[in-house]
């Protein structure tokens, strides 16, 4: 797993311990650059292209211990955690689903959210007070967690071939479960999902992966 993208985003950078200012700004950079996503489209070619608003940012990993892991969800509960506590940041991620659901966000309780939101608590409790006194780098923890959760490639998760290449109206399969959807439970879960699309709607997403995966 190559983790050089972090040194781009500040993520290595060793905050000191004469104040809060380089440690909040180190988080705010990561909460900003993992905010970015990749969007795609088809063109009038009915080819895969990126939109206007997308970006190239490695925000997903897969885990075996919580499965999908959402960076941008990470970094952001983990900064609430570290600013209010883990009660409030628990609490301020479970409002912001909520929100979305009201709001009718296409995202609202994906089936990564939770996962994510619980693992960047769990990051800040096992590490917040050895990066705020500069015992360790960001960079160097990130990796470390990441490591523990079993991070690997995307392609070796259970549903990778079934991701949905374009975001619908909601989310292809929801999860509230804060351990995570992985494993067998999430390649049958897929798979449900999967098997009440049409064939038409299955051939257009495998055709998109290989649109995808040959424009690497």
């Amino acid at each position: 797993m190559d983790f050089g993208f972090w040194i781009a985003a500040n993520c290595s950078k060793r905050f000191k311990t004469d104040s809060n200012t380089p440690l909040s700004q180190g988080m705010s950079a990561l909460i900003t650059h993992f905010g970015g996503n990749r969007f795609y489209e088809r063109d009038q070619n009915n080819k895969i292209v990126d939109t206007k608003a997308s970006t190239k940012v490695m925000r997903y990993f897969y885990t075996t211990e919580k499965g999908w892991i959402d960076m941008h969800h990470f970094f952001r509960v983990a900064n609430w955690a570290r600013q209010f506590g883990e009660t409030l940041a628990q609490g301020g991620g479970s409002f912001g689903e909520a929100w979305q659901r009201v709001t009718g966000n296409a995202s609202a309780n994906s089936y990564e959210d939770a996962a994510s939101n619980q693992a960047g608590i769990e990051f800040w409790s096992k590490y917040g007070e050895q990066i705020a006194s500069g015992e360790i780098s960001a960079y160097d923890a990130v990796e470390n967690f990441l490591k523990d959760l079993g991070a690997t490639d995307p392609e070796k998760a259970p549903n990778y071939s079934m991701i949905p290449h374009m975001i619908k109206e909601t989310p292809s399969v929801t999860s509230d479960d804060a351990n995570g959807l992985k494993g067998e439970d999430l390649r049958k879960k897929f798979e449900e999902w999967w098997n009440s699309l049409t064939e038409d709607e299955q051939k257009r997403i495998k055709e998109a992966h290989e649109q995808i995966e040959n424009r690497r």
